[in-house]
């Protein structure tokens, strides 16, 4: 049995960080299914769940061990402005935490239910033997937050190519954090089709965004498709307004339910928000999406079911960032993915074999690749 009853899916440092006047212990929210401002709420049961990673302490242990190390670089990144160079250890670290902590919440739990299920129910529908019960038919599937932390990791190699800059908020106002905090977007395939979210770790124009203080954010992104400010710098000034409402706006849609801030929300700026967030939501793309293909196996067609985040396109944009030439000139052609660094993609696939094969464990990619490139 866990010694831990309450467990937070968004680590409390990270809420604290958000704390009013940073007293570690206040908070300010607004609770969106009930259109409820809440002042000066109390920090320590925000984000968290009874055993919600079960009642051993395995994952709870894990979580905590990689967000000591998490946090120390957190700390250093909002005293310095600076964020670790890419290929580090402490970036390695912090992709890995900001990752895994997207897999680890209540909306990628549902997520990851959702689309399982209507996978096996896709699939059950198949046998006419029970074609004729349409609806009636349910299906549940055990321990969905361990599958979704399993995928995660799995494909988490094929992010370290993404580039990583820091935004720092010069305004009066706050960034905010969400209890869905890990946002997932991609200017460059909204531009281009309505069809496909390209919000795959490996797809290419992947933007991902991070608050981790009222004043810095992380954007990790993908350089071979955007500029983000100066191209020299990693740290990117913000001095305008609608800069910090935009960023905001995509905490807002990605939350589940709540927000967090150290200062008092404004009701209009609020009431704008519930009307964008409700608009996305009722028009949102389908977790398990089915394509039909040309390939036939015998007398049946193939179809192909893909799993979608939910799709929060609001026509995001920011000055700072914006799309390089040989991006606009990209053809999507007929190709169903495209991929940001197919050879990434096939040698974490070639990794994925060797785990199945008893080569490796899911836990030794860097062992994997310094034995692919012959580095002691």
């Amino acid at each position: 049995m866990s010694q831990k009853k309450r467990q937070h899916y968004v680590p409390k440092f990270l809420l604290k960080k958000f704390s009013i006047d940073g007293n570690d212990k206040q908070i300010n929210i607004y609770n969106i299914e009930n259109a409820k401002f809440i002042t000066n709420a109390s920090l320590k049961e925000q984000c968290a769940l009874d055993y919600f990673y079960g009642k051993d302490d395995d994952l709870e242990e894990g979580f905590a061990e990689m967000e000591t190390e998490a946090s120390k670089i957190i700390n250093s990144i909002i005293l310095k402005n600076i964020v670790p160079e890419r290929k580090s250890v402490d970036f390695l670290t912090l992709i890995s935490f900001s990752l895994i902590l997207s897999a680890r919440t209540p909306n990628c739990e549902e997520e990851i239910s959702d689309f399982f299920s209507a996978i096996d129910k896709k699939m059950m529908m198949m046998d006419p033997r029970l074609k004729q019960y349409g609806d009636k038919i349910e299906c549940k599937i055990n321990e969905p937050l361990k599958r979704s932390l399993y995928a995660m990791i799995s494909e988490l190699p094929v992010a370290l190519d993404l580039e990583v800059k820091l935004l720092v908020n010069n305004t009066a106002k706050s960034f905010w954090l969400s209890d869905n905090p890990v946002v997932y977007y991609n200017s460059f395939f909204e531009k281009k089709t309505k069809w496909f979210t390209g919000t795959g770790l490996a797809d290419k124009g992947l933007q991902i965004f991070l608050p981790i203080s009222p004043k810095h954010m992380l954007h990790f992104y993908d350089s071979d498709v955007y500029k983000v400010g100066c191209a020299r710098k990693k740290t990117i000034e913000l001095f305008n307004d609608y800069d910090i409402y935009s960023l905001n706006k995509i905490q807002f849609i990605n939350s589940k339910n709540c927000i967090y801030s150290n200062q008092g929300f404004i009701e209009p700026e609020i009431n704008q928000l519930n009307d964008i967030n409700k608009k996305i939501k009722n028009n949102q793309e389908p977790i398990c999406q089915e394509c039909k293909t040309q390939f036939q196996k015998q007398d049946n067609e193939v179809v192909l079911l893909t799993r979608l985040r939910k799709n929060i396109n609001c026509k995001f944009s920011l000055k700072i960032i914006k799309l390089l030439d040989k991006a606009k000139k990209y053809d999507l052609g007929n190709k169903l993915i495209h991929y940001r660094n197919e050879s990434l993609v096939k040698a974490n696939q070639e990794f994925l074999r060797l785990v199945d094969n008893g080569q490796y464990n899911l836990y030794d990619i860097i062992k994997f690749a310094k034995d692919k490139t012959g580095k002691a």
